[in-house]
This record gives C-alpha cells, sequence and structure tokens, in this order.
C-alpha cells in the first residue's frame, strides 16, 4: 500500500470520528440532564416554544403561560396531565359549589352569606389563574421529567423506540378536552343536585 493511499485512509478516518463526534454533540445537546430529542417527544404540539420555555426555567428565569392560567385543568387535560387536573378540579367544585354551600347552611340564606361566597369563589378563581401562569410550565416540567425517568432516558443512548413510546404517552390531546368537559358537566350537576337536597334537607 502507498504512502498516498495510507494518508487517504487516515483522512477518512479522521473524517469519519469528525462526523460521529459532531454528532454525538449534537444529540446530546440537552435541557436540565434531559436529551432536546426526547424532550421534544414528550411535547409534541408547540415543541419550539416549550423548549424555549423550559430553558428559562433551567436558566431560573421566571415565564407566565396564560392557556394555563386562563384554561386551567382543561389545558392540564390537553396536555395528559390527568392526576394534576384532578386535583384541580377538586378545587373547582369546592370553591364553585360546596363552600358557598356550607356558607348558606351555616349562615342561613341572607345576603352576606350570598356575597361572602361569591367572593370566596371569585378569590380561588384569582388565586387559581395567577398560580397556574405562574407554575404551569414548572408543573409541565416535572410532568415530563417523570415520563423520561420512568424510561431511564437520562442514563441512556438515543433509542428510537423509546422516543416512540414518549411520543405515544406524551404530546396533546383535543378528544381528551371534550372528554373533560362533558364528564365535569355532569360532575358539577350531580353536585349541585346533593348540595340542594341537603340544603333543603331532603
Amino acid at each position: 500500500m502507498g504512502q498516498k493511499e495510507i494518508e487517504r485512509e487516515m483522512m477518512e478516518e479522521s473524517g469519519k470520528k469528525m462526523e460521529q463526534k459532531e454528532k454525538v454533540e449534537q444529540d446530546e445537546e440537552r435541557i436540565m440532564g434531559y436529551r432536546i430529542s426526547d424532550v421534544v417527544s414528550c411535547i409534541g404540539k408547540q415543541e419550539d416554544d416549550y423548549i424555549r420555555r423550559f430553558r428559562k426555567l433551567r436558566e431560573k428565569r421566571r415565564t407566565f403561560n396564560i392557556c394555563a392560567a386562563l384554561f386551567g385543568y382543561h389545558w392540564l387535560v390537553y396536555r395528559l396531565m390527568v392526576v394534576e387536573a384532578v386535583v384541580l378540579i377538586v378545587v373547582d367544585l369546592v370553591a364553585e359549589i360546596f363552600l358557598p354551600a356550607l356558607l348558606l347552611g351555616g349562615m342561613g340564606y341572607s345576603g352576606g352569606a350570598v356575597v361572602l361566597g361569591g367572593v370566596c369563589t371569585l378569590l380561588v378563581v384569582v388565586v387559581q389563574f395567577v398560580v397556574m401562569g405562574l407554575y404551569g410550565d414548572q408543573i409541565y416540567w416535572w410532568h415530563i421529567k417523570g415520563l423520561m425517568d420512568s424510561f431511564q432516558c437520562r442514563d441512556k443512548g438515543k433509542d428510537s423506540q423509546t422516543q416512540s413510546e414518549l411520543r405515544r404517552l406524551g404530546g396533546a390531546s383535543v378528544p381528551m378536552v371534550l372528554f373533560c368537559i362533558v364528564l365535569t358537566v355532569m360532575i358539577r350537576k350531580a353536585c349541585k343536585i346533593l348540595v340542594a337536597r341537603w340544603l333543603l334537607g331532603i
């Protein structure tokens, strides 16, 4: 083998190593220890926006999620955070139905009880708006982090099968929101009937 052929093979080998190094560096671009490709697989829609938001969280910069603030548990359901959505639905039911009913039951059917019940409900709504707006992105990151941790994404290399599972379990779902709307309407009606029967002593 001639000298030129040896040099050519060495250059080709060096070029391949450089390409592999660049590929690894690109593949290992991470947010808080997790590959961006894995995070994107969990997000689904609007991944660019949420990648930007998560980078701000990494830098300890505050973000405000207007969708989370306005839509509350509907946004949580849309992003498939079912457990968190159930917690918020319970808070909504307590603030909207049970708290005013307790005030009416304890204070009687007076104008003061009605006003106080309305004020308490409004206060809970405002607090929920602020908390969900300020911490919505953080809640979503905890959800995604838990999903990635269940597949040990932090400890292993890029895996197309794992990313396929992350896309299946993550993302967003409009049908889930529609189901949530129907279900919560039914639950609200049932709760109002129960409260009315309790207040009337039936």
